[in-house]
């Protein structure tokens, strides 16, 4: 268990505990401590004091009851909440319908788009093919796709964010990357259809 106290600006301490209790007495709550260590810090003489306990009690009441309001996030809300009414959630949340469309669908393309990103890797080392000097080049290439796509990505999220209605932007990269990796797959098994077509061009020619 490890608890810091830094109420004081001039004074840190430290507790650690192999094991704890939490007790609770009417409104109070009392952290019970066991077999650990204080460590008290002076800042202003730079000085370090330590204690060993065998139990030690910490009033911790502070820290598990507040009558403050927290203020709700769109990133903290669970996906059923964000998928209707996104004015009503974009007023709770003192933000706009174009930042919760952003959140609840960047909460499917992201993983979609890793999905993607696998695929367009392995697609890739495919269509290099064997090399006695590795797969360098096709991972430069792999690379560079994907730093492309996913640039593409940053664009929507700044389109969404401002026009809710563009929340099918969230999916593009992903489309494209879904796209690109039939098209290199394709061409890996095909390795001479560019070939014989450009053949076929320069003897019409």
């Amino acid at each position: 268990v490890f608890l810091s106290d830094r109420r004081k600006a001039n004074e840190g301490v430290i507790y650690t505990a192999a094991e704890a209790y939490l007790a609770r007495n009417g409104d109070s709550t009392t952290l019970i401590m066991l077999s650990g260590m204080a460590q008290r810090l002076d800042t202003e003489r730079n000085r370090l004091a330590t204690a060993k306990f065998r139990d030690f009690s910490f009033d911790i009441s502070p820290l598990v009851s507040s009558g403050d309001a927290i203020d709700p996030s769109v990133s903290a809300m669970v996906t059923p909440d964000l998928l209707w009414n996104w004015g009503e959630v974009a007023a709770q949340t003192d933000t706009t319908a174009g930042v919760v469309a952003e959140e609840l669908h960047g909460r499917f393309a992201q993983p979609l788009f890793c999905l993607v990103a696998a695929m367009i890797g392995f697609a890739t080392l495919i269509l290099g093919g064997f090399s006695r000097f590795g797969v360098w080049r096709e991972a430069v290439i792999a690379f560079g796709l994907l730093i492309a796509i996913d640039g593409l990505r940053g664009t929507m999220v700044v389109q969404i964010r401002e026009t809710a209605a563009l929340w099918p932007l969230a999916y593009l990269p992903s489309l494209i990357g879904a796209v690109l990796t039939p098209a290199m797959l394709w061409q890996a098994a095909h390795p001479r259809w560019i070939r014989r077509r450009l053949r076929g061009k320069g003897a019409a020619a």
